[in-house]
């Protein structure tokens, strides 16, 4: 069995009455921490059964129990628009949850030396005789978080999962949002073994200090990948450094981009003193999250927005984006007609254009930024510079009172009148004379 006493997954199983929250600062160097932080979700699920106490153990031969329950902490993160939330299989198995319900049970009767006996053999079910534990999941994030969407506790569906053992996915949806949800990038490929990684989600030992009325906000904990590993079962999973503990299951582990590589799965226990064993930690495998994700039709491949804006947003931000692009590449192909600059004037200097910028200021910031508006090719904006009349376009010459008598001068390159005091023509760029 690929789950024994010394491999332990990262969900914080808490008994019942003990506030279900999670959380830290986030440490330096994470990557991105603000806008990542939007997407990251607290899990809480509920567990509910009836345990049937074998004779053996059952003093007052009453059977099943009376309905108990268990609570356990996980992390999830957004991996669609619509509401789609990624997190560990072991979070929303039933399997995972008859053991929470053992544990919290055998917890009440002083006997969790059992546990393990009791994991093998006693049968728990659900309400209907016969049937799994209930379950059911709740996600919320920290109020504090700027641009969190579930800042009040939301029940989400469980679409699919696959268990520890078969890879440790699931897929679970918010329905009925008002926004859409800032979704986390996929990477392309597994990291390279030593390439540095973030991993995300909300410890259940922060509970040991955090504010019992706020919901803490996630940590970031940074750290390298150490290798590729396959399990029994023939599953890759990927060995990182990161120090993980229970309760940051189902969070993400992510690159220097903010990419998600995968989702934090498991640590490994002392098998000598039962503690966990830092810095020997394990998360999904990137192509096994990137197929199941394909599998149910979420998106994997839209671009990562570091705002974590829905879509809309974004894709007015494209467009806007591609609106001053367009402008910027007029404005470009007009100064082209200017001779370049190597460096920035200094006050007082001539530039190519013959106006003498003020001091601290460039020459293409005189009269303060440009404005740029797209317009056709044909007829690029004008740009203000200083006080000075704007430079014509092509085909449009300037409207100036000159004096009959007085000496012209033109531009020997192009042709175009320009003053006796420019040093430089004003259409062309090239030396005056």
């Amino acid at each position: 069995m690929f789950v024994d006493k010394s491999l332990k997954p990262l969900g914080s199983i808490l008994l019942a009455g003990t506030l279900v929250i999670g959380g830290a600062a986030s440490a330096s160097g994470a990557p991105s921490g603000p806008d990542l932080e939007k997407s990251i979700v607290l899990l809480d699920t509920s567990w509910d059964g009836y345990i049937f106490v074998p004779p053996r153990y059952d003093q007052a031969g009453v059977g099943f129990t009376q309905e108990v329950t268990a609570d356990s902490t996980c992390t999830g993160w957004f991996a669609g628009r619509n509401g789609q939330i990624m997190t560990a299989g072991h979070c929303v198995d039933p399997a995972d949850g008859k053991k929470a319900l053992l544990q919290q049970y055998l917890s009440s009767k002083g006997r969790s030396d059992l546990l393990d006996t009791a994991i093998m053999n006693w049968k728990v079910e659900g309400t209907a005789q016969g049937a799994p534990v209930d379950r059911a999941v709740k996600a919320i994030q920290p109020p504090a978080v700027n641009g969190a969407v579930l800042t009040t506790a939301t029940t989400v569906q469980i679409v699919d999962f696959r268990s520890f053992e078969q890879g440790d996915l699931a897929l679970l949806k918010a329905s009925g949002l008002s926004k859409e949800t800032p979704a986390l990038q996929i990477a392309d490929g597994t990291p390279q073994v030593g390439s540095q990684l973030t991993s995300i989600g909300f410890p259940g030992s922060v509970l040991n200090f955090a504010d019992p009325g706020r919901i803490p906000r996630p940590s970031f904990k940074s750290g390298t990948v150490s290798s590729q590993q396959v399990s029994p079962q023939g599953v890759s999973v990927l060995e990182v450094s990161t120090d993980m503990s229970g309760g940051m299951s189902g969070g993400p582990s992510v690159n220097s981009n903010g990419q998600v590589v995968g989702i934090n799965s498991f640590g490994v226990l002392n098998p000598s003193t039962g503690a966990e064993m830092a810095g020997t930690n394990f998360i999904t495998e990137t192509k096994d999250l990137r197929t199941f994700l394909d599998s149910h039709d979420v998106p994997v491949t839209q671009p990562a927005s570091k705002s974590g804006f829905p879509v809309l947003p974004v894709v007015a931000g494209v467009v806007v984006a591609a609106v001053v692009i367009a402008g910027a590449t007029a404005t470009l192909l007009f100064r082209r007609r200017r001779p370049p600059v190597t460096a920035p004037p200094s006050a007082g200097e001539a530039t190519a254009t013959g106006r003498v910028p003020p001091a601290g200021l460039r020459d293409d910031q005189v009269g303060g930024p440009e404005t740029v508006h797209a317009q056709p090719m044909s007829h690029p904006t004008p740009v203000t510079v200083g006080s000075a009349e704007p430079i014509p376009a092509e085909g449009h010459e300037p409207s100036t009172s000159v004096d009959p008598n007085a000496e012209r001068h033109y531009c020997s390159n192009c042709g175009f009148e320009h003053h006796p005091e420019e040093k430089f023509c004003p259409r062309c760029g090239h030396a005056a004379g």
